[in-house]
């Protein structure tokens, strides 16, 4: 549906100042909540376009029904659907889906990472410098002082090829970093 939607004129609307909505998010929401509601029907669904339903569960489904709805719009073609499954404070599975090169990217907590069905791993790196890293968030003058007194992240951001490339997910797969 989203690969469709790509191809269709975009209708824009805004959540705040920049954040984007656009009638593919609005489509891919009530097509995911419909599915989670129908296999889970007592499972709590909290999405970002506010079609959720909370249930008292202790399972709660996230859903990013567009992760990168900004390069969307922009006919960027790096954007993904993003979920995870939590119990409680607890997080069980987590789903990266690129519509465009079909690529599925998938952990469990008791299980290995997946790529399209096969088994991956991280790898380790020699040097920072070959390290690729997607952030998918602006970041502002406040932000940059917290953000940089985290040292895994300071690391990350100052000594990698870092690069903004919309949502989070569709950061790592046009980075295929998972």
């Amino acid at each position: 549906m989203l690969r469709e939607e790509a191809q269709r004129p975009v209708d824009i609307s805004y959540k705040g100042d920049y954040d984007l909505v656009t009638q593919a998010d609005k489509r891919s929401e009530a097509v995911i909540v419909s599915r989670l509601q129908k296999y889970f029907p007592g499972h709590a669904v909290s999405a970002e376009e506010g079609t959720g339903k909370e249930t008292g569960s202790e399972f709660k489904w996230h859903v990013d029904p567009l992760d990168g709805t900004t390069n969307f719009a922009h006919g960027y073609p790096c954007f993904c659907v993003s979920m995870a499954l939590a119990k409680g404070d607890e997080l069980l599975l987590g789903v990266i889906y690129n519509p465009m090169s079909e690529e599925i990217f998938s952990a469990a907590r008791v299980k290995a990472r997946f790529s399209t069905g096969r088994r991956c791993s991280a790898r380790r790196l020699r040097r920072s410098g070959e390290v690729c890293c997607a952030r998918g968030f602006r970041i502002t003058k406040g932000m940059r002082i917290r953000i940089f007194t985290t040292t895994g992240f300071h690391f990350v951001l100052t000594r990698s090829a870092a690069r903004r490339v919309g949502g989070f997910g569709s950061g790592l797969c046009s980075c295929r970093a998972i």
